[in-house]
């Protein structure tokens, strides 16, 4: 794109290959820090990698807790999506279908899902240091992991009932 003789360059890469890397840890896929240093990023992404390889504790690296708990909770997660217990909200967090029963065991898990996506969200935007457009492809890089990664649904069934 230019304007009055600036280019602007197109939208870095490394924005979605860090979101994807997140969702894949946050489901059990075992990735390695070190995927995280991107030369097209500079430090920001060597302080999420840091972050992201986590604390060793007997030689044994022990996975950020909100990337854990989320790792621990994927097959219940899948499974709720799976039977349609659980759906995708347009945000990207997960809400109790409202098709279903209401389960108090999918509305807890939802909650503690949306609590940990939400904290690893914020988590990773402040160590990327993102400016307000970065900012905004980051979401919509997390986004898009998200819907694919929940199974694609884009639309929260009518009715249904979002977890906080």
């Amino acid at each position: 794109l230019t304007v009055a003789g600036c280019t602007r360059p197109p939208p870095p890469q490394w924005l979605p290959a860090c979101a994807w890397w997140i969702e894949d840890a946050a489901r059990g896929t075992a990735r390695d820090p070190d995927e995280l240093r991107r030369d097209d990023a500079g430090s920001r992404t060597r302080r999420l990698a840091e972050w992201a390889d986590g604390d060793r504790i007997l030689g044994t690296r022990l996975t950020p807790e909100p990337i854990r708990s989320r790792a621990a909770r994927w097959p219940a997660v899948a499974a709720g999506l799976a039977t349609g217990g659980l759906t995708p909200r347009p945000d990207g967090m997960l809400a109790v279908s409202a098709t279903g029963p209401a389960r108090a065991d999918l509305r807890l898990l939802s909650e503690a899902e949306n609590r940990d996506r939400q904290r690893g969200d914020a988590i990773a935007t402040a160590l990327l240091d993102l400016d307000g457009e970065e900012a905004a492809r980051w979401a919509a890089a997390l986004l898009a992991a998200r819907r694919d990664m929940d199974g694609g649904a884009t639309t929260v069934t009518a009715g249904s009932r979002p977890a906080p």
